[in-house]
C-alpha cells in the first residue's frame, strides 16, 4: 500500500487556524481525506501579495462565470469552497473540489525574477505541522453492517491499491503563530511521504521555505488589526524538499510521553461578534468534555477507560491560570471581533486564540497540552460545510464545529491526531473507514462511547512505553528463508486486565517499515460498542514507519473460527504466509482466538515433484514447463497472478482459481495498480458520459467508479473506442461493449463498476474513449470546454466530454466526468 501523491487537500490553517477541507471519501461514505472548509481569504491575499511581488500571476479559473468578477469578489468567493449540502450530494467529490480551488496557487509560478535574490529562502519555520480532521456524520453512519467473518481472504503482501493521504501543513513560525503553506502538488505529495515515512515529524521537523518580508506581522493583537489580513505567505522554493537537520529537537521531543499522565485540557467556548455560540452553556461545555456534572460518556472517560487509567485529561490547572476568569471547570468563553458568517475558519481560529492568550495572560500553548475550539457552526460564503473537526498533528490545538464536541468518539478521534495518530482505512481502500478503531470514523453519539483503538494503533502507544506492558505485544518475524511459526491465543483490548495468563493483545507481523498486525477485536466492556468486526481476528497493515509513527493503518480484513488468510508473497519472496484461526472461545473470562501463522518452507507455487524447474530449458518457453492444470491466457503473462477483488468486499474468494504451475523464469516485471480520481464536484445528473483519455504510459483499464443520484440496481454498460469519441457520439458503430451489468448504487457516494468484461489496454501516447451509460441517472458536473484536461497523474489523464440521457443519443452538453477510473500499469 503506498500513500497516493495528491493535491494539496486543502486544509489550510493560517496564524493558528486554518482554511480547510479533504478527501471525504474516506469519512465513511467517504474515501479518505481530511473534512471541510477551505482557503482563507487571508491565504488568498497573501498569496496574491508575494506574486505581484514577484511579478508573476496566474490564476486559472474554475468556472465560466467567474470570469467576470473583480479581483475583492474573486477572492471572497476562494474565502470558501462550494459544497453541495444535500445528501444527494457526492460528498466524496465535494471535498476534492478544495484540492482543485488549490491548485489555482499551485499552478503559479513561485520562481524568483532575475533580478531578485534568495535572502528569504531560509528556515524560517520552527516546524511544519501536520493537519487532519473529520468529516461530519451523514444519516446512518453508526449502522455499519458487517459480514460475519465465514470466509477465508486471499491477498498479495504488495498492495496493489493506493490509498489516498489527505494531510494537509502549516509553518510554525518562531513566534508559535502558524500559516498556510503553499507549493506545487508534487511538493506536498512528498510532503506527505515524508511524514508518513517517518523522515518528516509533524510539529518537530522543519523543511526550507520562501517567506514574505513582512512575515514579522503576523501575532499582532487580533483585536485591533483585521485577522482577515494577518496571515503572509509562506511557500515551498522550486525544487524537491529540503529537509533541515532537527535531531535536536528530535531528541527533546521524544522525552515527552503524550500518552500517559494528566494532560492539561482547556476547552474555548467560542462566541462571535454577532452572538453565535453553540446553544449550551460552559458548565454543559464541561459535563461533556470531563464529566464535572457526572455525564459518564465524555472525552475524560474514554481515554481513561482505553489507558486503564494511565492517562486523565485535566482541568485542573493549580496556581498557572487564575481560575476565577474560567465560565466553568476547563472551559474560557471568548468573544471574537470577527463572525462567523463573513469570516474564513483560519481567521476565526487567530481570533480566537488572540483572545484566549488576552484573557488567561498566557502564551499559547502555554501550560495546555491541548487547546480544544469549540464554534456554533460553519457558515462558509455561499457554500455549506462538510467536516466535524480538525486537530494538529503531534501538537496541540483542535477544533469542533457545532454539536460534534459533545461525541466523545470525535473528541478522542481528534485528540488522537494531537498524540500523532494517523487514520485508520477500511476494507473498502478509502482513508479511514475502519470501524473497529477511533481513528477510523468513529462514533458519532452523545452517550455510546465504549469503544479504543486498533492493534497498529495500540502497538505504536505501547511502543512508547505506555497504556499496555511489552509482553502483551508479541512480534512474530518468520524471517525470509522459512520454516517458521507462531502459535497462541490473542484477547481483545477489553480484557487486558483480567488477563491472568499474558495473552498477546497484538501480534506483529514482521515486515520491515510496512508490517502487519493481527488482533481479537472482542465488543465487550471499553470497546462494547465496536461498530465492525465484533469477536472476530482482525488484519491489518500499517503504511509506514514500523508501526512505530504516526502512518496510515488500514483494516484488511477479519476472520471467524475455522477460517483462514494467505498472504502470497510474503515478504517480497516466493512464499506465503498463512492466518488460521482454530478456534474462537467467548465462554471464558477472558474470551479468547486461538491463532496460528505459518511461513511455508517449500515456494508457494506448489511446483511439481515429477519435474525440476531449477535449471531453465534450452530454449527460452513462454509457457509453464509442464502445462497447467488451468489453462494459461493466450499470451505469456509476465506479471505474477493477482486476485480479482471486490472494492466493496473484505477479501473474498478468488474469482478463478490460481494456476497450479509457473514459469520456469521467475517475472521480472508485475502490474500494479492505480485508481485516478477526477475530483469533480459533482453538479447536475446524467444518465451517460462520455469521455476521452490519455495514456501517458501504456495502461490496461480495469473499471470505474461512478456516482449514483439515488438508491437502487441499475443496468450499467460501458462503451470504449480508440481515438477521441467527436463525431461518434450518437453512432454505436466502431464502439466496443466492455461491461454491461447490474449494479447497486449508493445515493451519493462512488460505486465500482466491477471489472470490466474486456480490458482496455491503451498504448504510450494513445487516446481511448469511453461511453459509460446507467439506467438511473449519475451525478455529474457540468463542465466548461470540451477536451480541456480535467487531470492527470503521470501515467493517465482525462479531459472533458459530454453528458447524455439516452444512449448514443444527443448530447445535452459538455460534462466532467465525476468519478473514478481504475486501472493498472507494468512496473
Amino acid at each position: 500500500m503506498m500513500v497516493k501523491r495528491r493535491p494539496l487537500a486543502a486544509l489550510l490553517l493560517g496564524a493558528c487556524g486554518l482554511s480547510f477541507a479533504a478527501n471525504a471519501a474516506a469519512q465513511d461514505p467517504f474515501d479518505g481525506d481530511l473534512a471541510a472548509g477551505a482557503i482563507s481569504r487571508g491565504a488568498a491575499d497573501s498569496n496574491s501579495r508575494l506574486l505581484k511581488r514577484r511579478r508573476k500571476h496566474t490564476v486559472h479559473k474554475t468556472s465560466e462565470e467567474d470570469t467576470n468578477d473583480n479581483d475583492a469578489e474573486r477572492r471572497r468567493k476562494l474565502d470558501f469552497v462550494p459544497f453541495d449540502d444535500s445528501l444527494d450530494a457526492d460528498l466524496d467529490l465535494a471535498f476534492d473540489i478544495i484540492d482543485d480551488t488549490f491548485e489555482q496557487y499551485e499552478d503559479v509560478d513561485l520562481s524568483m525574477p532575475e533580478g531578485d535574490t534568495a535572502e528569504n529562502t531560509q528556515s524560517a519555520c520552527k516546524s511544519i505541522i501536520a493537519v487532519d480532521g473529520i468529516r461530519r456524520r451523514l444519516d446512518g453512519q453508526n449502522d455499519t453492517a458487517t459480514p460475519s467473518g465465514d470466509i477465508d481472504l486471499d491477498f498479495a503482501y504488495q498492495d496493489e491499491e493506493e490509498v489516498d493521504a489527505d494531510e494537509a501543513f502549516v509553518c510554525e513560525l518562531q513566534s508559535g503563530d502558524t500559516v498556510p503553506i503553499s507549493g506545487t502538488s508534487e511538493q506536498l505529495a512528498e510532503l506527505r511521504s515524508l511524514l508518513h515515512q517517518g523522515q518528516l515529524v509533524s510539529a518537530i521537523s522543519s523543511v526550507e521555505v520562501v517567506t514574505n518580508a513582512n512575515i514579522e506581522a503576523i501575532g499582532v493583537d487580533a483585536q485591533t488589526k483585521d485577522v482577515n489580513s494577518l496571515q503572509e505567505a509562506v511557500a515551498l522554493p522550486p525544487g524537491g524538499i529540503q529537509l533541515v537537520d532537527n535531531s535536536r529537537r528530535l531528541a527533546n521531543a521524544n522525552q515527552n510521553n503524550p500518552y500517559e499522565g494528566e494532560k492539561k485540557v482547556i476547552v474555548v467556548r467560542v462566541t462571535d461578534k454577532d452572538g453565535r455560540a453553540v446553544p449550551e452553556d460552559a458548565q454543559y461545555v464541561s459535563d461533556k468534555f470531563f464529566g464535572t456534572k457526572n455525564d459518564t460518556a465524555t472525552m475524560n472517560s474514554g481515554f481513561e477507560a482505553c489507558s486503564f487509567g494511565k492517562l486523565i485529561m485535566s482541568y485542573e490547572y493549580g496556581e498557572e491560570i487564575d481560575s476565577s476568569v474560567l465560565s466553568a471547570p476547563g472551559v474560557v468563553d471568548v468573544q471574537i471581533g470577527v463572525s462567523l458568517v463573513e469570516s474564513s475558519q483560519a481567521a476565526i481560529a487567530a481570533a480566537a486564540r488572540a483572545m484566549v492568550q488576552k484573557k488567561l495572560k498566557v502564551s499559547l500553548p502555554g501550560p495546555f497540552d491541548h487547546v480544544i475550539l469549540v464554534v456554533e457552526s460553519c457558515h462558509p460564503v455561499e457554500t455549506s460545510c462538510a467536516f466535524a473537526a480538525w486537530a494538529y498533528v503531534n501538537s496541540w490545538l483542535s477544533l469542533f464545529v457545532g454539536e460534534n464536541y459533545k461525541y466523545p468518539a470525535v473528541t478522542m478521534h481528534e485528540l488522537g491526531h494531537n498524540m500523532n495518530l494517523a487514520h485508520s482505512g477500511g476494507t473498502d481502500g478509502r482513508t479511514y473507514t475502519d470501524h473497529t478503531c477511533l481513528m477510523g470514523n468513529p462514533l458519532f453519539d452523545d452517550d455510546i462511547s465504549r469503544m479504543c483503538y486498533n492493534p497498529v494503533k495500540n502497538n505504536q502507544i505501547a511502543a512508547s512505553g505506555s497504556w499496555y506492558d511489552e509482553e502483551r505485544i508479541r512480534v512474530f518475524d518468520s524471517g525470509t528463508g522459512g520454516p517458521s511459526s507462531w502459535r497462541g491465543k490473542l484477547i481483545g483490548v477489553a480484557d487486558y486486565e483480567t488477563n491472568n495468563s499474558s495473552h498477546p493483545i497484538v501480534l506483529k507481523l514482521e515486515a520491515g517499515t510496512a508490517p502487519w498486525f493481527l488482533g481479537f477485536n472482542r465488543a465487550t466492556g471499553v470497546n462494547a460498542n465496536n461498530q465492525q468486526a465484533s469477536d472476530l481476528v482482525t488484519v491489518y497493515k500499517v503504511q509506514n514507519g514500523g508501526g512505530l509513527s504516526y502512518s496510515q493503518s488500514s483494516l484488511k480484513g477479519y476472520l471467524g473460527g475455522g477460517r483462514s488468510a494467505t498472504i502470497r508473497g510474503w515478504r517480497s519472496t516466493s512464499n506465503n504466509l498463512q492466518i488460521m484461526v482454530h478456534e474462537i472461545n467467548l465462554g471464558e473470562s477472558p474470551g479468547w482466538a486461538d491463532v496460528e501463522v505459518t511461513f511455508e518452507a517449500q515456494p508457494s507455487t506448489r511446483l511439481p515433484t515429477e519435474q525440476p524447474t531449477s535449471l531453465p530449458t534450452k530454449q527460452t518457453t513462454s509457457q509453464p514447463t509442464v502445462p497447467p492444470s488451468v489453462s494459461p491466457t493466450a499470451s505469456p503473462t509476465t506479471s505474477p497472478i493477482t486476485p480479482n477483488l471486490s472494492t466493496n468486499a473484505a477479501f473474498g474468494p478468488l474469482d478463478a482459481p490460481n494456476p497450479t504451475q509457473t514459469p520456469t523464469k521467475k517475472p521480472t516485471s508485475k502490474m500494479k495498480r492505480f485508481r485516478l480520481r477526477t475530483r469533480s464536484n459533482p453538479n447536475d445528473n446524467a444518465n451517460g458520459q462520455m469521455f476521452t483519455v490519455r495514456a501517458i504510459k501504456q495502461v490496461t483499464m480495469r473499471s470505474f467508479d461512478i456516482v449514483g443520484k439515488k438508491d437502487g440496481d441499475s443496468n450499467v454498460v460501458i462503451y470504449s473506442r480508440p481515438g477521441e469519441y467527436s463525431g461518434h457520439e450518437e453512432d454505436p458503430d466502431g464502439w466496443t461493449l466492455v461491461l454491461d451489468k447490474s449494479i447497486t448504487l449508493t445515493r451519493g457516494e462512488q460505486t465500482n463498476t466491477g471489472e470490466l468484461a474486456e480490458k482496455v489496454t491503451i498504448p504510450e501516447g494513445e487516446t481511448q474513449s469511453f461511453y459509460i451509460w446507467s439506467k438511473k441517472p449519475m451525478r455529474s458536473r457540468r463542465g466548461g470546454a470540451e477536451g480541456g484536461l480535467v487531470r492527470g497523474d503521470g501515467k493517465l489523464e482525462i479531459y472533458e466530454g459530454v453528458a447524455t440521457k439516452k444512449l448514443f443519443q444527443t448530447p445535452l452538453g459538455t460534462a466532467r466526468f465525476s468519478g473514478g477510473l481504475r486501472y493498472e500499469v507494468e512496473v
